[in-house]
């Protein structure tokens, strides 16, 4: 189920989850409200993005640690 949550990079109303309701998610805002890439999902913080390589890294690390 997917549910509304505010993009990182333009803070307008976008979605997460499946991709399968993003229109239920997004019920009541308008198309020129929401966030230009909410239907791509492309619109990530590069925060999103740090996390996610700090994430990798530190598994790696883990790992070869083992």
């Amino acid at each position: 189920m997917c549910s509304r949550t505010t993009c990182g990079v333009c803070h307008k109303p976008t979605w997460s989850g499946c991709g399968m309701h993003i229109e239920s998610a997004l019920r009541g805002v308008a198309e020129e409200d929401r966030c230009p890439e909410y239907m791509t999902g492309k619109h990530k913080s590069s925060m999103f993005k740090n996390v996610c390589i700090v994430s990798i890294v530190a598994a790696v690390l883990y790992l070869s640690m083992a």
